[in-house]
């Protein structure tokens, strides 16, 4: 395979490292094709594809945890709205809602 290849020339070892680049991949590719029915949905991916929960939890890293708890609150209330699928309108919902806040 072409990226196994790609990723062994940029020194990164089978194992851990490369699963986790393989579903980053997968879950951009399927975000391009817009096969996701929500933001949630790929948020949720991306959390699961990074393993960063698991990681903040082993750390004890509540603030991070809380961070993500916000951030999650902040796309369901974005798909709630049924605006868009689309990342680039949401990042323009961000700027709003940092804007509105103290």
């Amino acid at each position: 395979m072409r990226l196994e290849g790609g990723l062994a020339s940029i020194g990164i070892p089978p194992g851990e490292d490369r699963e986790k680049l393989h579903a980053l991949l997968r879950l951009k590719l399927r975000v391009q094709a817009q096969e996701h029915t929500s933001l949630m949905e790929v948020f949720y991916d991306l959390l699961s594809a990074t393993g960063c929960v698991a990681r903040f939890e082993r750390q004890g890293n509540v603030e991070a945890l809380a961070n993500l708890g916000i951030f999650s609150r902040l796309v369901a209330a974005w798909d709630e709205g049924g605006s868009s699928r689309n990342f680039y309108p949401f990042m323009e919902y961000l700027k709003l809602v940092k804007k509105a806040r103290p």
